[in-house]
């Protein structure tokens, strides 16, 4: 399910939703957000809002949430220079919240290895790099 942060209601509305699966007995649910709100140039303080309010939801129904530090964003499109100044400043962010954190961007962006993940537009990883990713995400959470 892919949550855009600068829609708040949808997050919320999208939360209760997932609270079927906490009542399914899996208690954890995964936050992989803001490339979309880097590439829109928002702030950290809106970005802050919205994922602290995301995060809230899914412990108010019992689940527990699972941060991501994002992949840097390719060379695509001139405007991923600044969108990455501001991914950097979203993971430095996330990683102070003391919650579980898997880390999508150190995988992406190892010499060479993050253009061969990613469709040419430099946001979407192609089959293969979906794979690496979950690979990555499931070694990182058993660790944790």
């Amino acid at each position: 399910m892919c949550i855009r942060l600068s829609n708040l209601s949808t997050i919320l509305s999208s939360v209760t939703e997932l609270s079927t699966v906490v009542k399914s007995g899996n208690p954890y649910i995964h936050i992989v957000c803001g490339i979309n709100d880097a590439i829109a140039g928002r702030t950290l303080a809106q970005f802050q809002t919205d994922y602290l309010a995301l995060i809230q939801a899914i412990k108010a129904f019992g689940g527990i949430p699972v941060v991501t530090k994002i992949a840097y964003l390719g060379t695509a499109a001139s405007g991923y220079v600044a969108a990455n100044v501001l991914v950097t400043t979203y993971n430095t962010w996330v990683g102070t919240l003391g919650l579980k954190v898997v880390d999508e961007n150190t995988v992406t962006t190892l010499a060479g290895v993050m253009n061969a993940l990613y469709t040419t537009d430099g946001i979407h990883p192609i089959d293969f790099g979906h794979a690496i990713i979950a690979n990555s995400f499931l070694t990182q959470l058993l660790k944790n």
